[in-house]
């Protein structure tokens, strides 16, 4: 009965708050008038209305922080997705009721004494609008009614990092299930500024957010439970046989219910079969004043003596220590109670603790409720190394499991958008998806950013602001991405005068020599073996040739969209920038006797990290082959990790040597056999088992293997320059924003059969060997074999 429709932003956005743009801005902010802000909050609104007819209704939702919406106890969606105060999300969503009673709902929640540090807020609040019967449903209108829930406590989540996901809840039925004395709710403000005046407020300035609505359905593969026993807080685990198993296993089948006895004390372990993040929804009859932990995490752990969090094979539980965090729910004893924390968990197996009192417990149900962005894999690669292929399943769950309302870094530990991972993101789920609304909200998520230090910040929405110069110039690279590989000209327009006052803000720090010395804000680059923190040498305090050499690349794709987008004067400006900046580099930075560009000035560290971001700047020309012979050859250089190793990538790709990028693509294809679901952030030991930054070998099988790339902004054409290297056989379906481009070679004896398919107004060119071919709607070729492999 519901459906979420999008609402475009109305201009001048100066005007926010302060002229009327939306209708919800005709609704008021109302909430409980005991509901102070520093507190955890948790109302129930509600609001009984008659239709004399059927009707067709939008209904335009927000909250602090956030809001579960009902019609007539039916779910219709969950918000609002995170921003920050300039311009606070709202959600539209169109349902039809027929004449007759009814009633809206929303359950909201404020939590503050443990908020993750990827919310932002103001205080608890509630607003809701309507089109099509007005002020029937409009908050500060209508009767609307407020109550406070009661039995909730927030503790802080453990073994997360420093950056909380937010809390773990404790549910206990006993007041939870209580009746709530409803009443009048207090106006907080109007959504929008009535002063004439011009004055900005300081709270919710509201905006619409562009994604569709999260996905919530049950998980129908259910995994294994493979542990049942009475197990105490430091006990190891081990894997149990069937016959303690089968009935949990039944449980979570949803075969049969289970009852737990009194003055029992049981631990299960269900293995999930795959990485998730859902929401846990248990419902339980009995069993007064139990209690029942639920806990997740990505693996578990060897014994200390082995190695303090090093987690081996992901499919192993014998003998290893549990780490993890979740909720509590406590039963009051009543029949066919529901319990489900109220933020969603993230991992691959889920650890139960049940402590039962005097009474039996009886489990009703134990589900899974995914929530994700709508993300689904629609591009198609094969090719004749089944090794390549089973990287696929891995990185495109990294990335699904990693796009929610924003791109996340991880969903177990920060839960964050980081521009230099979403960069990665961004590429490959345009390799996976025509679905390009979250894309759009990361770069204009980023863009609203720069307002706080002048530079678009490390990682946004965040309640604890973190500043990266080196992810600043990222997000002008994910900008041009943005710009050539989809089709949305008036975002990337909206976004260019940032771009620009940005730049303004790099230009005037600056040395004497042109270059970029002790840059602002953590210089992280990558997590190189040997480097402090993720700096490069001289990152911190010096001049680093590695992070200069990122500014240069960043102003050759500012300098790109300036000439596709903007203005002329840019054009020349940036080009005279570069060819300065690239100057500066060449004469402190090249080690003419070693043909490498140096980390430092005194020339003591050298990186792939450098050689990758000069080749790909395309500033130094007649460097190039000398440089990228030393980069493949030079034995003692920094290497790259899992996120960096994507320019790496790029430069194997741009001189025609993807036989190297296959090699590379080994570590890949470690990861299935060692019980991996999604990608890792780094080595081991790694952190995080799930970081979208490594689902980048996706993009690179379209993007590199089979070539195709955009040829020019908007994607207008399409240019396949295929490097098959090794393999005799390889296809590609890529989403385009017209439909699909479908490409196939098979190599037969001396010679390639090439086939491409384009959608209908998209001109093309296939290139090979230095030669160009032009590329009609359905084309067939046959090509020389003598490739160099």
């Amino acid at each position: 009965m519901n459906n979420r429709i999008t609402i475009s932003p109305s201009k001048p956005y100066a005007d926010l708050n302060i002229r009327r743009q939306y209708r919800i801005q005709d609704a008021y902010w109302i909430s409980h008038p005991d509901a102070k802000a520093e507190m955890d909050v948790f109302q129930n609104f509600e609001l009984d209305f008659e239709l004399t007819k059927e009707e067709e209704l939008t209904l335009h939702v927000s909250a602090d922080q956030r809001f579960e919406l009902y019609c007539n106890d039916q779910y219709i969606g969950m918000g609002p997705d995170r921003s920050d105060l300039r311009r606070w999300s709202f959600h539209s969503y169109l349902i039809k009721l027929a004449a007759g009673k009814h009633k809206i709902s929303a359950v909201v929640h404020s939590i503050h004494t443990c908020m993750p540090a990827a919310q932002i807020t103001h205080r608890p609040a509630f607003i809701l609008a309507s089109e099509g019967i007005e002020q029937v449903l409009d908050t500060g209108e209508a009767n609307w009614q407020v109550s406070l829930q009661y039995g909730i406590s927030c503790n802080r989540t453990k073994n997360t990092g420093d950056h909380s996901v937010g809390p773990d809840f404790t549910i206990n039925g006993k007041n939870f299930f209580a009746e709530t004395k409803f009443e009048n709710p207090i106006i907080l403000a109007c959504g929008t500024n009535t002063c004439l005046g011009g004055s900005l407020d300081k709270y919710w300035r509201l905006f619409p957010s562009r994604l569709p609505e999260q996905t919530r359905s049950f998980i129908k593969n259910t995994g294994k439970i493979r542990m049942v026993k009475e197990l105490g807080e430091h006990d190891f685990l081990t894997e149990n046989n069937s016959d303690d198993t089968t009935p949990w296993q039944a449980l979570i089948d949803n075969k049969s219910t289970l009852t737990i006895p009194p003055n029992a004390h049981i631990t299960v372990l269900w293995d999930l079969d795959d990485y998730q993040c859902a929401y846990p929804e248990l419902t339980t009859s009995k069993g007064k004043d139990s209690s029942i932990r639920i806990e997740w995490a990505e693996a578990c752990y060897r014994p200390i003596e082995e190695g303090d969090r090093n987690k081996a094979n992901r499919n192993e539980i014998e003998g290893r220590r549990w780490i993890g965090y979740g909720d509590t729910f406590i039963p009051d004893g009543e029949e066919q109670r529901k319990f489900t924390p109220f933020w969603w968990r993230a991992g691959r197996y889920v650890k139960i603790d049940i402590a039962t009192s005097t009474e039996e417990l009886i489990i009703n149900s134990l589900h899974m409720i995914e929530t994700r962005l709508p993300l689904e894999n629609e591009g198609v690669f094969t090719c004749s190394d089944n090794g390549i292929t089973d990287i696929i399943p891995i990185a495109v769950r990294g990335i699904q499991m990693c796009a929610h309302e924003t791109y996340m870094d991880c969903p177990y530990y920060e839960q964050m958008m980081y521009v230099g991972d979403t960069r990665l993101q961004f590429l490959t789920s345009c390799a996976m998806s025509s679905e390009d609304r979250l894309n759009q909200r990361a770069l204009e998520l980023f863009n609203w950013s720069r307002h706080v230090t002048g530079f678009v910040l490390e990682r946004h929405p965040s309640n604890i602001r973190q500043l990266s110069t080196t992810f600043s110039m990222i997000w002008i690279l994910m900008l041009k991405d943005g710009a050539w590989w989809q089709r949305y000209p008036e975002l990337i327009r909206d976004c260019i005068p940032g771009m620009r006052s940005m730049l303004e803000e790099f230009r005037a720090i600056r040395d004497e020599n042109g270059l970029f010395t002790a840059l602002p804000g953590w210089s992280f680059i990558d997590w190189a073996k040997g480097w402090n923190h993720g700096y490069p040498p001289e990152g911190i305090d010096g001049a680093s040739g590695v992070c200069n050499l990122l500014f240069l690349l960043a102003l050759q794709s500012a300098f790109e969209l300036e000439k596709a987008f903007g203005d002329v004067h840019f054009v020349a400006s940036y080009t005279e920038w570069s060819k300065q900046l690239s100057k500066a580099i060449k004469d402190k930075f090249w080690d003419e006797e070693r043909s490498l560009f140096a980390d430092d000035l005194d020339h003591t560290y050298y990186s792939e990290h450098a050689q990758a971001l000069a080749l790909l700047s395309g500033q130094f020309p007649s460097l190039e082959a000398s440089c990228f012979e030393a980069l493949i050859s030079a034995p003692d250089l920094t290497r790259t990790t899992v996120y960096f190793s994507f320019y790496l990538h790029e430069t194997l790709t741009k001189f025609g040597r993807t036989d190297i990028l296959l090699e590379k693509l080994d570590f890949w294809k470690d990861l299935k056999e060692q019980g991996f679901k999604t990608p890792v952030e780094a080595p081991e030991p790694s952190r995080s088992d799930c970081h979208a930054w490594g689902s980048h070998p996706l993009f690179s099988m379209h993007a590199s293997l089979c070539g195709i790339r955009p040829a020019t902004p908007d994607f207008t054409e399409v240019i396949i320059k295929p490097q098959p290297a090794s393999l005799t056989e390889l296809s590609s379906k890529l989403p385009h924003p017209e439909g699909f481009i479908d490409f196939s070679m098979k190599k037969q004896k001396n010679e390639w059969l090439v086939e491409v398919s384009l959608p209908e107004n998209l001109k093309g060119t296939l290139e090979w060997q230095g030669e160009s071919y032009p590329l009609s709607n359905t084309t067939k070729r046959v090509l020389s074999a003598d490739y160099a492999d």
